[in-house]
């Protein structure tokens, strides 16, 4: 059981949020300029999860973790006027899985992994060249996982922190339609986790004035240990996602 419970956790922890898909500027605008985008990550995941003082390895690929989906919600938002720029991303996700308890000593009828996460990031930027902003705000995860049954609820654990973060994005128009983003930042020290990064490099098309579809690959890596429930997450993602932006 207490393993369902850490690949359950890790199945959550899918930090599409973090988005950046935006098409780039080269010279800033001193009128506001606002993108909104709706986007899907699918990403591979592997690490360490501890709980209830046990430590285990694990391994689940996109296509389990997409199988694995009941209801997801993801989204960003940018604001950019001159040289700054306000960006906030929302991600959240509920996970239910049939499940096949392996302990003897736990009867329970229809087990299902029952978890819900929320991830919420806010940062501001700075263009301090042509094509390159510098970046700094907080991420905040929160994770609950439970074990339910016809008998009801047999065991449940939460768990979160807040990471400070700091990064840079480099922006770049390649014809009037295309563009490219590279973006990453680095967190945690210690404050939240022990020490997270990532990275995601995203291209885009224009296809009409109002409208970009984005394509890109991300990758996140964060260590975090605490007292609470969940005690231990090694975590690394990676894999392709997409989006729709909408430009006003």
């Amino acid at each position: 059981m207490t393993k369902l419970l850490k690949l359950g956790l890790f199945l959550f922890l899918v930090n599409p949020g973090l988005a950046g898909a935006q098409s780039g500027a080269n010279a800033p605008s001193h009128d506001w300029e606002f993108a909104l985008t709706p986007f899907l990550w699918a990403p591979g995941m592997d690490g360490t999860v501890g709980l209830a003082g046990q430590q285990r390895d694990f391994e689940v690929s996109a296509k389990d973790l997409i199988a694995s989906l009941d209801f997801g919600f993801m989204t960003n938002f940018e604001a950019r006027k001159s040289r700054w720029s306000f960006a906030v991303d929302y991600f959240y996700a509920d996970l239910g899985k049939d499940v096949t308890v392996e302990n003897e000593n736990v009867a329970a009828r229809n087990p299902e992994l029952d978890m819900s996460m929320t991830i919420v990031e806010g940062d501001v930027g700075y263009q301090v060249a042509g094509s390159l902003d510098l970046l700094g705000g907080i991420r905040r995860v929160s994770a609950s996982a439970g074990l339910v049954a016809d008998e009801g609820r047999l065991t449940e654990a939460d768990g979160g922190f807040t990471d400070p973060i700091v990064g840079a994005r480099f922006r770049r128009d390649l014809t009037e339609k295309l563009w490219v983003n590279i973006r990453g930042d680095v967190g945690g020290f210690g404050a939240g986790s022990d020490f997270s990064w990532f990275v995601n490099a995203a291209t885009g098309i224009r296809v009409s004035k109002l409208i970009s579809l984005d394509l890109g690959y991300r990758i996140w890596d964060f260590d975090y240990e605490s007292d609470d429930d969940l005690k231990t997450l090694d975590l690394a993602l990676a894999g392709f996602g997409g989006g729709l932006t909408f430009h006003f």
